[in-house]
């Protein structure tokens, strides 16, 4: 019992220590006009550091799970999400590397990218996994065959058949494509789903603050066609945006991570 409390305990000491983390980095955005990226750093890198530093272990496969699902997945989905402005920088957003791979993806959302799923592996094995290996799983060498497949043939499309990337409404189809996937994963494995869910309320809380804060700083922007929009305050953001990326993304990528990168038990 005495070792449940300590656990207890730490991981309430934990958390108070990521939400002064998270309330501080919007504070910074805001009150010092960080660019995208010294924002992102505040908000996923910050945090980052402070679970490694915590359990020093995770680090190799957040680091592959970054690298996989962050990088080389995540450059196919940006890529087609913003060639059909499903987001995009405000007008005078700062970017850190003011250029676009091959015309479209932002080498500052990159880097987010990587932040956003290393993170989320971070917290998925400091707060609920308890039998950390250090084992890569055998799937992720032909995740990453299929990622670079998806990226050369998304690159292919856009120099010669550009008009099949065009997609209305790409956030909501980008969005349920993610969602299927993720139930064919967790159709495999049903005793994922409890797990996987345990990551929400943290990452929906820290995404809305950084959703709040980006658009009070006018970091980002939203061009394309949404199911719909939710309004706060002054402030008003598509949809998908809340129901794909803010409540149930963490989760998806908890979930994609036990398939390529985990053991998936």
């Amino acid at each position: 019992m005495s070792t449940r409390n300590g656990l207890l305990q730490k991981l309430v000491l934990d958390h108070a220590v990521l939400v002064v983390l998270l309330f501080s980095a919007s504070v910074l955005t805001l009150t010092l006009n960080l660019n995208f990226l010294a924002a992102t750093l505040a908000f996923f890198g910050i945090p980052s550091a402070y679970l490694i530093w915590r359990r020093p272990r995770n680090f190799e496969k957040a680091l592959v799970g970054g690298a996989l699902l962050g990088l080389l997945l995540g450059f196919s989905f940006d890529f087609v999400a913003e060639f059909n402005g499903a987001w995009a920088w405000a007008s005078d957003t700062d970017l850190f590397f003011p250029f676009k791979l091959f015309g479209v993806v932002d080498v500052d959302i990159l880097i987010w990218y990587f932040l956003w799923v290393f993170l989320v592996i971070c917290y998925y094995e400091y707060v609920v996994e308890h039998h950390a290996t250090r084992r890569i799983s055998k799937h992720a060498r032909p995740v990453a065959y299929i990622g670079v497949a998806l990226a050369a043939w998304v690159v292919f499309l856009k120099y010669v058949y550009p008009d099949l990337l065009i997609l209305p409404f790409a956030y909501a189809k980008l969005g349920t494509i993610t969602f299927v996937l993720c139930a064919l994963v967790l159709l495999r494995h049903a005793s994922l789903a409890h797990k996987t869910l345990l990551v929400i309320p943290y990452f929906a809380t820290l995404y809305f603050v950084f959703e709040m804060t980006a658009l009070e700083a006018n970091l980002w922007s939203f061009p394309g066609d949404y199911l719909g929009h939710v309004v706060v305050g002054v402030h008003s953001f598509p949809i998908e945006e809340l129901i794909i990326w803010i409540f149930a993304s963490s989760a998806i990528v908890a979930a994609y991570y036990e398939f390529s990168v985990d053991d998936e038990r």
